[in-house]
């Protein structure tokens, strides 16, 4: 082989070394990122989780890790090792997306049972500000971490209907504040019942022109004694895009 045709297959084999690296990963590449996610796993969860299954991501160029809990494989997520030494921890934002989400079921059951509202009606949008590395996927939400609580009241029919005219026309839950204040207050009263410790309570239903809204604030521990204190706290908000517009 000619010193030329040498030159020719070593280029072409690092090329071809350099394409299977890129998507497949590497042997190296593989154990350390191992390694260093273990070393995370000890060193936030003090080792109690475990990794399932480790692959390269060529789009993330980097390698993931499928984990979960040491004695309980019933719930998985994710940790990923990007080449630029950088971790992203898939498994905590999870355990925060789950008590959030177990949390809106609780309060949506509760509202229905309590209210004339029916499932259609409600948009819950819990917001936990969970301490990080604390809990497990398989753990449930305690009711100590504070909970931001946003509800939106909307039609069970649908978003939009059509006059007369065939005209696209926003149709609204509520016809004026006292009909907002009066479901206001029943949700308040239940929320109050429970041993969720609220931090904020937001209550919103948009008016019949789409863009302004009916709206209530309240801390998690205010008490809210009547309907008619609702209704002195009700205030309008133009919806941000009907500002920009204008």
């Amino acid at each position: 082989m000619s010193s030329s045709q040498l030159v020719t297959s070593t280029i072409i084999a690092v090329v071809c070394i350099m394409g299977y690296n890129s998507f497949f990963g590497n042997p190296i590449g593989y154990i350390e990122a191992k390694n260093k996610i273990n070393s995370y796993i000890d060193e936030k969860y003090n080792g109690e989780l475990k990794i399932d299954n480790l692959a390269f991501n060529s789009k993330m160029n980097g390698y993931y890790a499928t984990v979960s809990h040491v004695n309980d494989t019933r719930y998985s997520s994710y940790i990923g090792y990007c080449r630029t030494e950088y971790l992203n921890d898939g498994y905590k934002f999870d355990v925060r997306i789950k008590m959030e989400e177990e949390v809106k079921s609780i309060i949506e059951s509760l509202i229905i049972q309590g209210t004339d509202l029916v499932r259609e009606n409600i948009g819950v949008s819990p917001s936990i500000d969970i301490e990080e590395f604390k809990y497990r996927l398989d753990d449930n939400y305690t009711g100590v971490e504070p909970i931001d609580l946003e509800i939106w009241l909307h039609p069970y029919t649908s978003y939009r209907e059509k006059d007369k005219n065939k005209n696209t026309q926003e149709v609204a839950l509520h016809k004026n504040e006292e009909e907002f204040a009066k479901d206001a207050y029943d949700i308040i009263k239940i929320l109050q019942s429970t041993n969720y410790n609220f931090s904020n309570i937001e209550i919103y239903s948009y008016k019949e022109d789409g863009n302004t809204s009916y709206r209530f604030k309240c801390k998690g521990n205010e008490k809210i004694k009547s309907q008619q204190e609702i209704e002195t706290k009700v205030f309008i908000k133009e919806s941000e895009k009907e500002k920009e517009i204008k």
